[in-house]
């Protein structure tokens, strides 16, 4: 389980049934109110994102808003043409999705995300990569 400086835990399972891989955003109550550091962590809400149809769904990157809200970017199989960058926005009170965006490559090239960071602005900057573009 990969955790990040948001308090955010980020884990992979594969469903045993049809073999999605699927990913775990769980959101520790330690970090998100400032417990101290040596409390044991508690588990405050998590979410999973299955696109179906045993196609990629990947999380690389969490961010938190001033609100508490959760940004999860990552990659995501829609079946049409290669994996897409996956953007979503989750409320911290329902964990329901405020937005959510997707973003393919100009051709079949599947889309890596590698982070987001917020910019002075208050925009999310998001950055990656083409796999199998050459030159």
């Amino acid at each position: 389980m990969a955790r990040t400086r948001a308090g955010a835990a980020i884990e992979a399972h594969v469903d045993a049934r049809t073999g999605n891989r699927m990913i775990a955003i769980l959101i520790l109550a330690a970090a998100t109110f400032g417990a101290p550091a040596l409390a044991a962590p508690v588990l405050e809400w998590s979410d999973l994102h299955d696109g179906g149809a045993n196609l990629t769904d990947l999380a690389t990157a969490i961010l938190t808003d001033p609100e508490g809200n959760v940004i999860i970017g990552g990659e995501s199989g829609d079946g049409v043409a290669g994996v897409d960058w996956l953007i979503r926005k989750l409320t911290r009170e329902t964990h329901a999705t405020v937005w959510t965006r997707r973003v393919p490559f100009i051709d079949t090239n599947d889309m890596a995300l590698s982070g987001m960071v917020w910019d002075g602005s208050g925009d999310i900057l998001v950055g990656g990569y083409s796999r199998g573009c050459v030159g």
